[in-house]
């Protein structure tokens, strides 16, 4: 990480290692309470199985890897939020690549999907999907400002991504309404 013209390398790098290691454990976690509560089935384990792989790569791509700096690290001479950056120019979604902006677009979608299927009471209706996809929006972007305030990554606050996962989360309820509840393609999860 650069900061007034000097490198500064991080004193260890939480990756996704970790990460991988938490959502094991939360597997194992859902597993035990659904064999509790008798639940135990091909569709259940499927249905947990692809939520936590999705969660595993949504995390992966919006928060690791984290920079840790330890106090004694020389970054910290120049106080805190050096590099602190937030966008608010609507029109840059203009200038994203392909790839930034279909992955931008598609990265909430499967939680929408999830969330309703998984937890229809709360979520099979529009308004509390719409407001839990725009609060993980918002999430991610006030963790990106947090953490490039406190120099654990160097990415932005951008209004273009929170744009664009919302847009990607409402394309995602709109598609479990029309194709999967409507359809009776896949019941919900009980």
């Amino acid at each position: 990480m650069q900061i007034n013209g000097t490198n500064n390398i991080p004193d260890y790098v939480l990756s996704n290692t970790i990460l991988g290691l938490i959502i094991m454990r939360v597997t194992f976690l859902i597993l035990i309470i659904l064999f509790k509560k008798k639940k135990i089935n091909l569709k259940n384990i499927s249905i947990t199985a692809l939520f936590l792989s999705y969660l595993f790569l949504m995390l992966k791509i919006t928060i690791f890897p984290i920079n840790i700096f330890f106090p004694s690290n020389k970054i910290y001479e120049n106080g805190l939020g050096q590099i602190l950056d937030i966008n608010f120019n609507l029109l840059a979604i203009g200038n994203y690549n392909l790839i930034d902006f279909i992955g931008n677009l598609f990265i909430l979608f499967p939680l929408a999907i999830f969330a309703a299927i998984v937890l229809p009471q709360k979520f099979g209706e529009m308004k509390p999907n719409l407001i839990l996809g725009f609060s993980v929006a918002f999430m991610f972007e006030v963790i990106d400002i947090i953490f490039n305030y406190f120099y654990m990554s160097n990415k932005i606050f951008d209004v273009d991504n929170l744009i664009l996962n919302f847009i990607g989360y409402v394309f995602g309820y709109l598609f479990y309404k029309t194709i999967i509840f409507r359809n009776n393609k896949i019941k919900r999860f009980t």
